[in-house]
């Protein structure tokens, strides 16, 4: 090989292979980024209002839990929903679903401004028992 092959062999490999300091750098800019996308979005100021209820079918596929990424949200079953913005390039308002625990309701979904519930707000049409199932799960409801 010659020694200008040899050359550009060295600089492509540095050019593909950054440290591990220049990655952390990378993804805290990143992150510091995001925060200053969602701060600009109209919607940012406004508070969550996360919001236990029963799923009705809508056109489309059933979402999944934002927490877990295992449930599906079936037809009349328990949810709690609430409105957030997810960070793809830039902020899109979208609603997010969760199933009934507490482990769920607290892991924040990649690329979202949402924060864990001080406290759940009980939709109407929920049953008693369907509230009671819900504060036995840790759900931190408000009455």
């Amino acid at each position: 090989m010659s020694m200008k092959a040899v050359e550009i062999r060295l600089s492509q490999q540095r050019y593909f292979k950054p440290t591990n300091s220049s990655i952390a750098s990378d993804s805290a800019e990143s992150a510091e980024s995001e925060q200053i996308l969602f701060r600009k979005h109209p919607q940012y100021q406004k508070s969550q209002e996360w919001k236990l209820g029963v799923y009705k079918k809508q056109p489309g596929r059933n979402p999944v839990c934002a927490g877990c990424h295992k449930k599906t949200i079936t037809e009349d079953s328990l949810q709690i929903v609430v409105d957030g913005l997810k960070n793809t390039k830039f902020c899109v308002l979208r609603t997010y679903h969760f199933c009934v625990d507490v482990n769920c309701i607290t892991r924040k979904p990649p690329g979202s401004n949402l924060s864990p519930p001080v406290s759940v707000e009980v939709d109407g049409v929920v049953s008693s028992t369907d509230v009671e199932l819900a504060i036995a799960a840790g759900i931190p409801i408000r009455h």
